[in-house]
């Protein structure tokens, strides 16, 4: 190897060559070394460094110049937004390295973040707008120019809105990037009026947060290093080692460094199983049922924290039995009833005294000596009883949450979560003896019961009184910096004021483009864009949805990559890498950063803003969609909260990280919510569908945590004698959802998919550790390589998540899972599947 292609990386990239050995690496570095003038320290040479000599020895080395940007690694992680050195030499990225922050938890940097430069190179980089000319997804291809991309793309666009009117059009976004560029999108179709499709992954456990808690400076939890006050951490259904990385490194602190107690639930032995001091293997998709027994021992034992479910939560109100709804002071005939669908503002002081109040009509309770009347005039409310009050005969929310309880005593429990009565007690003696920090990512989410999990969780804290209080509450994927400075509103995305077609749930878009109806009323889609997403990889049920897509005339994707999702388009475009352009994060992390535009975009790729700015031009809302990155970034900081942490891009651009997070933030402090009552709510009033697709709902079972059985997973279903085993997935450290598929050296360390199976389930089989095996239902097949691994819980199987279907020997495990939805909150349950394994 010349110097010359060292440092002009020829067309060649032999840096970035897939087949790279490590006799090849050395010599490359080696190479690189000699032209830098630099020392190489060879890894397995006991520490011997070797100098590398120019060609003529002795000659002095030609310095190549390199400069240093920050950028910042913004996938959707789960801790994310880290910020590392960018270096470019003659125009080309060539390595990123770690930044040394001052505190060290907070310096960070995982392998995805340093194979950036294979990223930015990668064979399936996206160049050149491309319109099909094939079959959809045959992967044949025509190079257009953008001129003729948007011509086309917003001519049918047009076409449509005047035969089949605005909504017709539909676009969906993801969260392949965390930063603010991913919205700007909605502004033009916002103006546009067209209908959103809405991605419902990992989202159960934050709807539900949301109706119990709402969200504070810290999604839902306390400020990040709460967790280190923490005497137990709870990790429920969650590999914090694999799934949250860069946010392992203050988990592990407060377990080794702090002292914390770590007690994992999970049916199978992760990583941070590992770790803990204690691994309880449940059945799957039952931690609701575990919770709510645990829950009953703590109360019947005495052990509920009742000044704060008093003054803290809904526990003394009182609901009607005529129709689940809370007693209010209109009911007494003492003030007037607010009209359906009112604002419901708080009054009262920031204290216990806060109360729901619909103008003035506020939620009562009843005192000890009687009086009926709102909780800041009754100071002493009971937290039991039933009572008849002017003819409406009422309870306590805490009464009817006890009564709830019943129905899942330990015993119960035990036999439904294939844990024992002892355990279960334990834990719950474990849990009550705080302060205890539960870290929840997305295990539980992942299942079509879902949403009990997080019910019964908050439902356990709040009468354990681990809520509210420094070193207890939510950690992981609860618990994430919202973003303090940004403010990305409708007037950012929605300036115009038009009507907007649909939300519709993608799980539920199979079916609406079947019956052309969506929530009983008439929908007709006919074209979809999809930008910041990989759906025909990361959504369930993989199939239907392709098929949903096939009925949609016109399909057009931009991404960095031909991913499985860009590969089905009619009409692609492609998207600049995050360093080659400017921007700025928020999220995640206590900072706000400024990833800087290290290199000019590669090819012919546009950053997401100039793409839609494009678009908005071709569609006539110049005036709307024309404004530049700086000016977004200017716009989205220009309000007062981020003028008061001296934030603004500019600032940013001098600095480049601005702490933006106050310290030590408590979620519910002082016995005080965001929420319509003010309190945290374990018992829920108005209970409507997520994804309204005129589904029917029990307001009675659903105001209350309860449990149902996985939607299909489950060994009471019929379905299980011909399926008998749950397909699982676990988080890739490799990979961000399907992103970074293509960087070789992260292929070296897993170079293909592979099905973990506890040898039991192996052996009935016949299969042997590295026989390939086919994994099917009636829904699809993979074909992949079985890794025998007794930490599997018996009967159920285990893969990565992430791997393009292209990476398969055949198939590809999202043809697997199911689409199935409860009727409350519309989710994608990828483990909710069963299936069966053979050898291949």
């Amino acid at each position: 190897m010349t110097k010359k292609e060292f440092v002009t990386f020829d067309e060649d990239r032999i840096i970035f060559d897939k087949k790279i050995t490590r006799r090849k690496f050395l010599k490359v570095s080696a190479a690189a070394a000699a032209v830098t003038g630099a020392t190489l320290a060879v890894p397995g040479t006991g520490g011997t460094v070797l100098k590398a000599l120019a060609k003529d020895e002795g000659a002095p080395a030609q310095a190549v110049q390199e400069q240093v940007f920050q950028g910042v690694c913004r996938p959707d992680c789960g801790g994310g937004s880290c910020p590392m050195n960018v270096h470019v030499r003659n125009g080309k990225v060539v390595k990123t390295s770690k930044i040394d922050a001052a505190d060290p938890l907070w310096t960070r940097m995982c392998q995805k973040g340093m194979s950036h430069a294979q990223r930015i190179y990668a064979p399936e980089r996206l160049k050149y707008p491309m319109r099909r000319t094939g079959a959809r997804g045959e992967g044949k291809w025509e190079q257009i120019t953008w001129e003729e991309a948007i011509d086309e793309i917003t001519t049918k666009w047009k076409g449509y809105q005047k035969q089949f009117g605005n909504s017709s059009n539909m676009y969906g976004f993801g969260a392949g990037v965390l930063s603010p560029e991913q919205y700007y999108g909605m502004r033009l179709f916002m103006a546009m009026g067209s209908s959103y499709l809405a991605i419902p992954s990992d989202m159960d456990g934050l709807d539900m947060a949301a109706l119990m808690v709402t969200r504070g400076q810290y999604l839902h939890g306390n400020s990040g290093d709460s967790i280190l006050s923490a005497k137990n951490i709870f990790f429920w259904g969650a590999n914090a080692t694999n799934s949250m990385q860069s946010g392992w490194s203050v988990t592990q602190s407060a377990i080794f460094d702090h002292g914390a107690k770590a007690i994992v639930i999970d049916p199978n032995y992760t990583g941070i199983a590992s770790k803990a001091n204690k691994w309880v293997p449940i059945r799957p998709g039952t931690d609701a049922v575990m919770m709510m027994a645990m829950t009953k021992i703590i109360i019947d034992e005495g052990l509920q924290d009742t000044d704060y479910l008093t003054k803290g939560t809904v526990a003394p109100f009182l609901v009607k039995e005529s129709d689940g709804k809370f007693l209010r002071l209109s009911d007494l005939g003492r003030a007037q009833k607010a009209a359906e669908g009112s604002t419901i503002t708080l009054q009262g002081e920031a204290s216990s005294n806060v109360v729901a109040s619909e103008g003035n009509d506020a939620i009562v309770v009843r005192g000890k000596d009687g009086t009926v009347d709102k909780p800041g005039v009754v100071t002493d409310p009971v937290l039991s009883g039933t009572f008849t009050i002017q003819g409406f005969k009422v309870t306590t929310a805490y009464d009817l949450l006890v009564q709830r309880l019943a129905e899942y005593p330990p015993e119960k429990a035990a036999e439904i979560c294939d844990v024992p009565v002892d355990t279960i007690t334990e834990l719950a003696h474990t849990f009550v003896d705080g302060p205890t920090t539960n870290f929840v990512d997305y295990g539980m989410d992942h299942w079509g019961n879902g949403y009990t999990g997080y019910y019964a969780l908050y439902t356990l804290m709040f009468v354990a009184g681990q809520f509210g209080k420094w070193g207890t509450g939510m950690y992981g994927g609860q618990q994430a910096s919202m973003g303090s400075g940004t403010n990305i509103g409708a007037a950012i995305v929605s300036p115009r004021t038009i009507a907007p077609g649909p939300t519709i749930y993608s799980p539920y878009l199979p079916d609406v483009m079947e019956t052309g109806k969506w929530d009983g009323q008439p929908v007709n889609i006919k074209s979809l864009y999809f930008w910041c997403t990989n759906p025909l990889h990361n959504h369930t049920d993989r199939q239907a949805m392709i098929k949903a897509i096939d009925k949609i005339e016109f399909f057009v994707v931009a991404d960095q990559t031909m991913n499985n999702t860009s590969r089905y388009a009619d009409i692609v475009l492609p998207a600049s890498h995050w360093f080659e352009f400017e921007s700025i994060t928020t999220m995640i992390t206590d900072y706000a950063r400024i990833s800087e535009k290290a290199i000019e975009p590669l090819y012919e790729s546009k950053p997401d803003i100039e793409i839609a700015n494009l678009l908005g031009a071709g569609m006539g809302l110049g005036d709307v969609m024309n404004m530049t990155i700086e000016d977004y970034l200017t716009a989205i900081l220009d309000n007062d909260v981020a003028k008061s942490y001296g934030l603004s891009l500019e600032a940013l651009r001098q600095k480049k990280n601005i702490k933006v997070q106050p310290p030590r933030f408590i979620m519910g402090e002082n016995y005080t919510l965001p929420t319509p009552t003010g309190r945290a709510e374990f018992y829920l009033e108005n209970i409507v569908p997520f994804g309204n697709n005129g589904q029917t709902l029990d307001p009675k079972l659903y105001s209350l945590t309860h449990w149902v059985p996985p939607l299909e997973a489950w060994h009471e279903n019929p379905l299980f004698q011909k399926y008998p085993l749950t397909l699982m997935t676990h988080r890739d450290k490799f990979k961000v959802h399907s992103q970074f598929n293509d960087c070789s050296w992260l292929l070296e360390l897993r170079p293909e998919p592979t099905l973990s199976i506890n040898p039991v389930d192996a052996a009935a089989r016949g299969i042997k550790h590295g026989d390939y095996v086919k994994v099917y239902n009636d829904r699809g097949y993979v074909v992949l390589k079985a890794v025998l691994h007794a930490g599997i819980r018996p009967g159920v199987v285990d893969t990565e998540a992430g791997w393009r279907s292209d990476k398969y020997k055949a198939g590809c495990y999202q043809d697997l899972t199911s689409r199935k939805q409860n009727p409350w909150m519309s989710n994608n349950g990828f483990f909710d599947t069963l299936c069966e394994v053979t050898k291949a």
